[in-house]
């Protein structure tokens, strides 16, 4: 079986007038069967930046502090690493165990996670760095 691996995903940033003047990247880890396990809590300025900051959850998986609410009957999750918010649910869950289950694979998940070498631009397909 496949490992999870992260994906990293760059979006366009326009100014006022429409012109695009940059991109900002975020990752997100998914399982073996390409099924969404977590996301950056956080876009970043560039592809590098984006990647190192998924060293640290890889190497400090067991660190992170889940915490899990709920809002309008959905419930969610986020991890924090050193009091900061650096991973969140990629969806609301509509009970706590399905919640509870799945932060728990994400953070099983986040040691073995491979780390591509390719981006995908939102809308527009791939790009290798």
């Amino acid at each position: 079986m496949a490992d999870p691996r992260f994906v990293f995903l760059s979006r366009a940033v326009s100014n006022e007038q429409g012109e695009v003047i940059g991109e900002t990247v975020t990752w997100m880890v998914v399982s073996p069967n390409s099924r969404p396990l977590g996301r950056a809590a956080a876009w970043f300025a560039d592809f590098d930046t984006c990647r190192d900051a998924v060293t640290p959850l890889r190497n400090r998986a067991s660190e992170i502090k889940v915490v899990i609410s709920a809002a309008r009957g959905q419930w969610y999750w986020r991890g924090l690493l050193d009091g900061i918010i650096t991973a969140v649910s990629t969806r609301d869950y509509l009970r706590q165990h399905e919640c509870d289950y799945n932060v728990r694979r994400f953070i099983e998940a986040l040691p073995l996670a491979q780390i591509p070498l390719v981006v995908r631009t939102v809308g527009t397909g791939s790009k290798r760095i």
